[in-house]
């Protein structure tokens, strides 16, 4: 993933050398998705 596909938000709360590896998307409003969880989960080298 491109930092600059990154949230904004998220992006304050990386620190200096971290990095994404991975991101899980869930979709609301469909069988099996919650609109009351996170609709993304980022996993981080730290």
């Amino acid at each position: 993933m491109k930092f600059h596909d990154v949230d904004p938000e998220v992006k304050k709360l990386l620190m200096n050398p971290e990095d994404i590896l991975l991101t899980a998307k869930q979709a609301k409003g469909v069988p099996g998705g919650s609109l009351s969880t996170p609709n993304s989960i980022y996993v981080t080298n730290t």
